[in-house]
């Protein structure tokens, strides 16, 4: 029994009474600390993650560098973990730098770290949304590489025993050479037609893991940026608000430059929508003049910042309550074009699906050339519904990054607008 009262001892600050309690006990200072401590863990997970995945796909990072520039890469496969590694290694530093601060109670470096953790908020979100809802790409992407070099590891591990470099590397139906991975099984291993089967349980097991996978590192990646939003509040309590705002409205023109370049590239990128034939073309005009809007404004921001001059902030408030509006209807369009695309995309013959895979420079597509393929032999390794995948996943990153983008723009007439109050407290103060 002593030894059993010991344990119910040890374990007894488990209880939510008493955890409670022990947490109300404690100062925000102390509370930043832990905050930090659990951004330091979760970041570590990210950046090992990351770094792990892309290494067993590939030694040469060169390579993967060069892989994701390519215009045919349009699925998230190896940039989704190169982000993360990256992501967590920027989350790490402001981790860092808030544990530092929050030790030593810097006040300098206190507003450094509050803004630091500020820019980490958006692309946290967008990286655990996309993690867990955006799986789908991943499998096509999967799909489709299965028998390149790189996917040699997965096929060892997943594959049947001795045939991960066999029979368990047929291309999608049949590749070029065959009409059906059945014909290709029997062309290759006398008559054997079990091919398909071997593959398809194979990448049903991989599957099951990376969705485990990306499940969990979405919701370490939305947990986090949730222990960073209430860091965030702590270091308001530490610092006050009014010491923090001496800095906003120049920090936060700084920071609309990210969702400025965020914007931009998905306007780019959405161009290439017209090779799907997808009718969005003013969408993409949208989000670039959304992108140039809030280039301009960070500017004339800053300018009116440093002159505080009064009438200039109100008019960069309004202009960026318009753009505000703006980045709403294009996130809102892009939901629209998420439930809707399946119905609305016109591509719906097997001749018109190979065309635009052809054109779209999908991966894997074969005998693209029409001197030496005709009609339904262009690119039979896509199918409508993966094409249809691609698109919608499109729509989900262009939405999530308007919304965002958005709550960058209503920070900033936030922080427009508390200027405006304080310098009209002055002028009526001095007179």
């Amino acid at each position: 029994m002593g030894v059993v009262g010991k344990l119910v001892g040890a374990l007894s600050f488990l209880r939510p009474r008493r955890c409670y309690q022990r947490l109300r006990r404690l100062t925000d200072r102390k509370l930043l600390i832990i905050c930090n401590i659990l951004i330091l863990l979760c970041s570590v997970f990210h950046t090992s993650v990351g770094v792990l995945i892309v290494g067993l796909f590939t030694y040469d990072f060169s390579k993967v560098v060069t892989d994701l520039a390519k215009t045919e890469e349009r699925t998230t496969g190896l940039s989704t973990y190169l982000t993360q590694a990256v992501l967590g290694v920027y989350c790490f530093v402001t981790g860092v730098c808030g544990l530092h601060s929050a030790r030593k109670v810097d006040i300098r470096l206190l507003i450094v770290y509050y803004w630091m953790a500020l820019v980490a908020v958006g692309p946290l979100f967008l990286f655990g949304i996309a993690c867990i809802d955006l799986k789908e790409v991943l499998r096509g992407w999967i799909d489709h590489r299965w028998n390149t070099q790189e996917f040699g590891w997965m096929r060892q591990f997943c594959c049947e025993e001795g045939t991960w470099d066999t029979k368990c590397t047929v291309p999608v139906n049949g590749g070029i050479e065959e009409d059906s991975e059945a014909s290709w099984c029997a062309t290759h291993y006398e008559g054997d037609s079990d091919c398909g089967a071997i593959r398809e349980a194979a990448e049903s097991k991989l599957n099951i893991y990376m969705t485990w996978l990306l499940n969990f590192n979405g919701i370490v990646g939305l947990t986090q940026m949730v222990i960073i939003i209430i860091s965030l509040k702590f270091v308001e309590r530490t610092l006050t608000l009014q010491v923090i705002m001496s800095s906003m409205l120049d920090a936060i023109n700084y920071l609309l430059l990210l969702p400025a370049v965020a914007c931009f590239s998905v306007g780019v990128f959405l161009k290439q929508h017209q090779d799907l034939q997808v009718e969005d073309i003013w969408l993409n005009y949208l989000f670039i003049a959304s992108s140039a809007s809030l280039l301009v404004l960070a500017i004339f921001g800053a300018f009116a910042s440093l002159k505080k001059i009064r009438s200039a902030l109100k008019l960069y408030a309004a202009a960026m309550i318009v753009v505000v509006g703006a980045l709403s209807v294009a996130g809102a369009t892009s939901f629209f074009y998420v439930l809707k695309v399946e119905s609305l995309y016109e591509v719906k013959s097997v001749v018109s699906v190979q065309e635009v895979a052809c054109n779209g420079n999908m991966f894997g597509c074969c005998c693209c050339d029409e001197d030496e393929a005709e009609g339904t032999e262009r690119c039979p390794e896509w199918s409508r519904e993966e094409i249809v995948s691609i698109i919608e996943t499109d729509f989900k990153l262009a939405a999530l990054i308007a919304f965002v983008s958005a709550g960058f723009a209503t920070r900033a007439v936030r922080a427009a607008y508390l200027m405006i109050n304080s310098l009209k407290d002055y002028k009526c103060t001095y007179v």
